[in-house]
């Protein structure tokens, strides 16, 4: 996030153009298969291959998006506030996975977009209650187009 960047949290305030702001940028160009990885986990972390992820489960959206912080305005109560996107994806052909990760070469050969000619357009990790390995399920897609952010959520951390 920008330093002094309060879009989402103050309604006066439009999106920075710093392209260090995640949410900003977000904003202005959709999301960007160049920047996966660069979140609080770090680019050496893709349980499915490096792709955009998601899930239905706001909780865990949440663990993932620290780089959303932003410190309160003035104006509100006080507090750190988040952001989330609440998005469209379009899985396509899904290769659902009962494993918690697949490596590089195992996701090259199933997803279609990797180049090879596989048939799968995404990967979603199927959770332990429906007799996966993941706590909650994820969905994973290798193309920008694949999502588009719908609505920023912002919400205030206890």
């Amino acid at each position: 996030m920008a330093p002094g960047c309060s879009f989402g949290i103050d309604v006066t305030q439009p999106p920075c153009t710093d392209p260090a702001c995640a949410v900003c940028s977000i904003c202005a160009s959709s999301f960007d298969l160049q920047h996966a990885g660069s979140g609080r986990l770090g680019a050496g972390f893709f349980r499915y291959g490096k792709g955009l992820y998601f899930s239905r489960v706001s909780s865990k959206s949440n663990d993932y998006n620290a780089g959303s912080q932003r410190e309160n305005p003035r104006s509100l109560p006080g507090g750190t506030y988040k952001c989330m996107f609440l998005c469209k994806v379009a899985e396509g052909a899904s290769h659902r996975s009962k494993r918690d990760r697949l490596d590089e070469f195992e996701v090259d050969s199933l997803i279609a977009a990797r180049g090879q000619g596989a048939a799968h357009d995404s990967i979603v990790g199927v959770s332990v209650a429906d007799g996966g390995a993941i706590n909650h399920e994820e969905t994973v897609v290798y193309t920008n187009e694949a999502a588009i952010p719908s609505y920023l959520i912002v919400y205030r951390m206890p």
